[in-house]
């Protein structure tokens, strides 16, 4: 402000007064060469020991996990992972729930929409890692409709644009996805994320799945993955 002000003032004073406007315009200049040197000190990137983690606690101390805690509530606690944890250690000692970050969505598992390629790999890492240390595996997501690309897959809005039934191409779509990735970790994974952020404020998110079945989308995904379920735990029972 002061800056402007300065620059503003040297614009306008009469010209007649040449002194005062070139003192004017040296004062504007060192006030913007002082604010930015202040700016540079004050936001440029500074690195810190990273110690956060090395803290050690009283050895009097007692303090309880969260997941013996939740455990003893039967409660779940989880965290969002990636295939390759960092803090390995630390989710295990203090966490019973886990989700998978990016890798249980239909644009990372179904990688090529138009042969039904998928690639269970980082998903698969991620429910191991959950089965050998006894934590609940939650799915997330079969249905998502916000992004392209990561959240369902882009050669799904060719083939509604050119379909001459998108309502019941969609359906099958969607029960295929869901009936192919609920069959592929049968009696492993029982807890899903069926439908995600269908809603923008008080309407629905504009989709793919909106544009080609409204909000019937909603209704069928979790009637598929339902059957779905029941059908996998009885053919669980023995």
């Amino acid at each position: 402000m002061v800056i402007l002000l300065g620059f503003l003032t040297w614009l306008f004073w009469p010209r007649k007064f040449p002194r005062t406007r070139k003192r004017l315009l040296i004062f504007s200049g060192l006030v913007f060469l002082f604010s930015v040197i202040l700016g540079l000190n004050t936001y440029w990137p500074r690195e810190y020991d990273k110690n956060y983690l090395e803290a050690k606690l009283p050895a009097d101390q007692d303090v309880t996990p969260l997941r013996e805690l939740a455990d003893s509530n039967q409660f779940y606690i989880g965290v969002a992972l990636s295939p390759d944890p960092i803090y390995g250690t630390e989710i295990i000692r203090e966490f019973n729930s886990l989700v998978g970050e990016n890798h249980f969505m239909p644009g990372k598992l179904l990688v090529d929409a138009g042969n039904w390629t998928f690639d269970f790999s980082g998903a698969d890492k991620l429910m191991t890692f959950a089965e050998a240390n006894g934590m609940r595996m939650r799915g997330h997501t079969l249905v998502w409709g916000k992004f392209p690309g990561m959240t369902f897959p882009k050669q799904w809005i060719e083939r509604i644009n050119t379909s001459t039934d998108p309502k019941a191409t969609m359906e099958m779509l969607i029960k295929k996805y869901i009936e192919t990735v609920m069959g592929h970790y049968k009696g492993r994974l029982n807890t899903w994320d069926v439908v995600n952020e269908p809603m923008a404020g008080t309407e629905l998110y504009p989709s793919i799945f909106t544009k080609s079945m409204g909000e019937g989308y909603i209704d069928f995904s979790f009637r598929t993955a339902r059957e779905d379920l029941l059908n996998l735990i009885h053919l669980h029972v023995p």
